[in-house]
């Protein structure tokens, strides 16, 4: 081993659900997020937060994210929220993050 290119390991990540994402978010698709946000089923304000949720406790390790806007996705998610409820159409992608 040529001690000049020494790394560290890296630590494993769980590909498992986290905690955090909502029973019903878990893993669906952007399709069915947007039809159970549509259906009022599930608000995109939740789904945001799980996927804020998720960024936070593996991006340290990821390093997927140069930047992360939280409080405009949070902005946006109640916006579809309230568009829902208004008996508009949210869009194609509604409360997906």
């Amino acid at each position: 081993m040529n001690s000049r290119f020494q790394t560290k390991p890296s630590r494993p990540v769980s590909l498992q659900p986290d905690i955090a994402m909502s029973a019903h978010s878990d893993w669906l698709s952007a399709q069915e997020i947007m039809r159970a946000v549509s259906a009022r089923s599930i608000s995109a304000v939740s789904v945001t937060e799980a996927a804020l949720a998720r960024i936070a406790q593996h991006d340290s390790v990821l390093n997927s994210f140069t930047d992360v806007t939280a409080d405009r996705a949070r902005a946006k998610a109640r916006a579809v929220d309230a568009a829902v409820v208004a008996g508009q159409t949210a869009g194609p992608l509604a409360g997906v993050p």
